[in-house]
């Protein structure tokens, strides 16, 4: 235990969790605390509050200007919503006008036009009165027109060859409050019509007199123009207000043109302004009071730490010798182990993989940790790491949770001169590059698997075969050997989709493919063509061997039976071989071409059939209709 003391103190450093680094970003901002609290800095920090002072009270400024504009934005936007309704209001009273004069000139009985003029005041509940005037004489009224009228709208017209025709229109009291009742968004909003003579249509309510005194006063000074916007401050209702008059035509109103006043209260917005004043007062006064306090306690700090700065980097010299060695080498996880093969150091990445608390696993032996058999997969690797020699290795391991997993585990030996005091363990744990290698490979025996096999049979498909026979023509070339090639179709396939459907047909063909797999030898290779065609080829026998073989193969299909979609389906197939022929400029071609002829002659013989090329045919045998094409 004695020869390892000298490398304890780093280990005991960088197990103890007590001592840590400061990043280098908390280390910047101490530094910078440290300069500040300097007596040179306080002027500094004084102009940063000088100069937050200013930010804030340009932000408040600008806030009282910003809230001054909004809402004079506004009341412009209401008092145009309420004019737009007066002068709405004053176009239906012209078409009124219109309407009662069209009906003087059309109703000579005074009888039927008082009713025609009852029935518009009907239609109108807020018209008060309606009076006709023909040639300066009555004609006919309904109602009665009083000084109790909110507004007299009157009009005379006289055209050439016509009698002169006076109306007057009397509106009840209530009429403009029941028009602008709703012509606000805000609840705070009030509207008043006045004549621009000053008389009171719908007034204010809870103005004082001298605010009604200077509301009349604005209006008897506004220009007559239809353009005229008057904008002031008052109080309504003791709080602080914005007041817009702004004039409507009415040109038969008498005492017109309307002057419509809008009311809005400024007092909440006023409000809210005063809460933001006093809360920039407040962040300036706890920028100031928490800025000083931390100048403040870093300048006593910063003289308690000048006296164990030295001490401090003696520390952290001795510490960062034993971390600088694991971060050369790229730990994940890492152990010290002495000579006599006891743990002294372990991060907590190694105590987590075998399940071990830091007091468990400090001075454990290697036995005891490992067991009995992994102790011996390890005993060579640790015997040659304690002679001085290095050690890397990939291994598979079982976690304290039971789970397996691979490391990469590398052996250092802790020289001394040439003693090994012991050896550090840095592992790392590749388990998921592991899992990533191996799916890796399990994909590329996939896509290997999509590109050589049919995905309907399972059997090699017509590329994967046709590269396979060349391989066997290439090797039969060279040692001589003999060779058949049986090029196989199923008989009326087409009627077995047609009949059964197409998913039929696909069982047909993997039962068929099934049986020319479990049938045929294991050197002899299979595979699909296209659609209902099969290719197999049978090495290393002779023609005659062949087709015994081949005739076997067609007898156990026409005897097998389907059994799909509850329907026994049976079928045959016709067989056509061909033998190798390895002196031809291609011997692939050249013999599957043979034997597609032999199979159409199987076609056209009836089907259910082997036949040979016309090369293995005896002489006597006469194939000249063979030529044709069968299904």
């Amino acid at each position: 235990m004695g020869r390892v003391a000298p490398c304890l103190p780093a280990i005991a450093v960088v197990s103890c969790n007590k001592h840590i680094y400061l990043p280098s970003f908390a280390m910047s901002i101490t530094a910078f605390f440290r300069t500040l609290a300097s007596r040179s800095h306080w002027a500094i920090h004084s102009v940063w509050l000088v100069v937050l002072a200013g930010i804030l009270c340009a932000n408040v400024v600008d806030g009282y200007f910003q809230l001054q504009e909004n809402e004079l934005r506004l009341l412009l936007s209401e008092s145009s919503i309420a004019v737009n309704i007066v002068k709405m209001e004053v176009g239906g009273i012209t078409h009124l006008l219109d309407t009662v004069e069209n009906a003087v000139m059309a109703q000579r009985d005074e009888g039927q036009l008082a009713d025609q003029l009852q029935g518009l005041v009907r239609d109108n509940p807020l018209v008060a009165a309606i009076a006709v005037e023909l040639n300066g004489a009555p004609r006919a009224s309904t109602g009665a027109i009083s000084s109790a009228s909110t507004a007299l709208f009157s009009r005379s017209t006289a055209k050439d060859g016509l009698p002169s025709v006076s109306v007057s229109i009397a509106l009840k009291p209530e009429f403009w409050g029941y028009k602008l009742a709703y012509a606000f968004n805000r609840a705070d909003a009030k509207v008043a019509v006045y004549t621009a003579s000053g008389r009171p249509l719908l007034p204010f309510a809870n103005l004082g007199n001298a605010e009604n005194a200077l509301l009349a006063e604005s209006i008897a000074n506004m220009a007559p123009d239809a353009a005229a916007l008057h904008t002031q401050s008052l109080r309504a209702d003791g709080a602080r207000s914005m007041l817009t008059l702004q004039q409507a035509a009415a040109p038969f109103l008498a005492g017109g043109p309307l002057v419509v006043g809008t009311i809005i209260s400024s007092e909440n917005s006023y409000a809210h302004w005063h809460s933001d004043l006093l809360i920039q007062v407040l962040i300036w006064l706890a920028a100031a009071v928490l800025s000083t306090l931390l100048l403040m306690i870093e300048a006593r700090r910063r003289r308690r730490s000048e006296l164990s700065t030295e001490k401090l980097q003696s520390a952290m010299r001795s510490r960062d010798k034993f971390i600088s060695i694991l971060m050369d080498h790229a730990p994940i996880m890492v152990s010290y182990w002495d000579a006599e093969r006891r743990c002294h150091y372990a991060n907590r990445m190694y105590r987590a993989w075998f399940g071990k608390g830091e007091e468990e696993i400090i001075g454990i032996d290697l036995q005891s940790l490992l067991g009995e058999e992994l102790l011996a997969k390890c005993a060579p690797l640790i015997d040659a790491t304690l002679r001085g020699e290095p050690q890397n290795f990939e291994q598979e391991r079982a976690r304290a949770d039971g789970s397996t997993g691979y490391v990469l585990s590398r052996y250092i030996p802790d020289m001394d001169g040439r003693e090994v005091r012991g050896f550090f363990v840095i592992a790392s744990d590749i388990t998921e590059l592991k899992q990533t290698q191996q799916s890796l490979e399990k994909r590329i025996e996939d896509l290997y698997s999509l590109a050589t096999t049919d995905a309907l049979t399972g059997l090699n498909n017509r590329r994967n075969l046709l590269e396979k026979i060349q391989f066997e023509i290439e090797r039969a070339k060279r040692y001589g050997l003999n060779m058949v090639f049986f090029m196989l179709d199923i008989d009326h396939f087409k009627k077995i989709n047609d009949t059964f459907g197409h998913d039929t047909g696909d069982a047909v063909l993997k039962a068929l493919g099934a049986l020319l797999h479990d049938t045929m030898r294991t050197s002899d290779h299979v595979g699909r063509l296209g659609g209902e065609e099969f290719g197999i080829l049978l090495a290393s026998v002779v023609p005659e061997q062949a087709e015994a073989i081949a005739e076997r193969l067609r007898r156990r299909v026409e005897e097998m039976v389907v059994w799909h979609n509850e329907k026994d389906i049976r079928f045959t197939v016709s067989i056509g071989l061909a033998d190798l022929q390895a002196d031809m400029e291609n011997p692939l071609e050249d013999m599957v071409k043979r034997a597609d002829l032999a199979l159409y002659r199987a076609k056209n013989s009836g089907r259910n059939r082997v036949c040979l090329a016309d090369n293995l045919l005896p002489p006597a045998v006469d194939n000249s209709e063979g030529q044709g094409f069968g299904a």
